[in-house]
């Protein structure tokens, strides 16, 4: 069956027919009492950027690698899991099912993933981590950790889970362009990384979720005097913005001039809003932790 966002998807409507949509949503907003019409991340900063996560939305997250992304989507992942008690579905091809559970649980203890490999912590870290595990165990996240994903595994998988409300796709380069089974949606996709970024963009309008999508980004940026990531990165290693509602990147000035006063700070920036501004929003970094969180108080410029 079809959902109710896929109604229509290739068919030309009638603007009187879409209306009664429209004016659901602003009646939404309206009693919502200042709540984001979206799913929140958990960043209130970002949250009010871009209204949240809605349903159908594709999300592309990029970096270069080290600046912290899959450690960004696990917090919002979290996030989700607790606030909403929706079902998250996680996709991982380089990262294993248990390296993801063990930087979840370093994220909800607050204990340090070294330790947590190790196994050397102290009484109350012990009572900490049995805590977290116990509550870890109450959110849906589901975890994939195949090495050889393609869009149609990852759309079949996704139909059949419950109450699903957060598609996260951590390694998009590889994932495999192949034909994909969604209902009057594409026939098939060339070996091609722009046609991936629009499977993922029918899967999220034909499942109604958010789904994310992390991707690194090239090394042009690093070549410019302000090597904060722009759109055209995201161009060069294929496409990957083009049919994103939001683009987001991380950066770190402290990955490439190590001054101390910038070691615990990375920047989210909004490079594509479909609903706002572009934006740049500060975020406290806790490697140790696998964690990206909200700084109590707005940093200036």
């Amino acid at each position: 069956m079809k959902s109710k966002a896929s109604e229509g998807l290739n068919e030309l409507v009638l603007i009187k027919n879409i209306l009664p949509c429209v004016f659901e949503s602003i009646t939404d907003s309206a009693n919502s009492n200042g709540r984001i019409p979206g799913l929140s991340t958990g960043i209130p900063d970002l949250d009010r950027s871009i209204m949240g996560f809605k349903n159908g939305d594709l999300i592309i997250i990029g970096s270069r690698p080290g600046m912290g992304k899959k450690s960004f989507a696990m917090s919002i992942a979290l996030h989700v899991a607790r606030t909403s008690r929706k079902s998250i579905a996680v996709f991982s091809s380089e990262t294993s099912r248990e390296q993801l559970s063990l930087n979840f649980l370093s994220s909800e203890s607050g204990i340090d993933r070294q330790k947590l490999k190790m196994g050397k912590m102290t009484n109350e870290e012990w009572e900490r981590l049995t805590d977290s595990a116990t509550m870890l165990s109450t959110f849906n996240i589901l975890i994939n950790d195949d090495a050889a994903l393609t869009v149609s595994k990852i759309t079949k998988q996704c139909s059949q889970v419950r109450n699903l409300g957060l598609i996260i796709v951590q390694d998009i380069e590889y994932i495999q362009p192949v034909q994909i089974d969604l209902e009057d949606s594409c026939d098939d996709f060339c070996d091609d990384r722009n046609d991936i970024n629009l499977a993922m963009k029918l899967m999220a309008k034909e499942l109604d979720v958010p789904v994310i999508c992390l991707s690194n980004i090239s090394r042009a940026g690093e070549m410019r005097q302000n090597m904060r990531p722009i759109l055209s990165d995201f161009r060069d290693t294929g496409a990957m913005d083009i049919y994103a509602d939001i683009v987001l990147a991380l950066y770190r000035d402290y990955y490439y001039d190590m001054e101390p006063e910038n070691e615990g700070i990375a920047e989210c920036l909004v490079l594509r809003n479909r609903r706002g501004e572009t934006d740049r929003i500060y975020l406290q970094w806790q490697p140790e932790y696998a964690r990206l969180s909200p700084f109590d108080s707005f940093y200036e410029e």
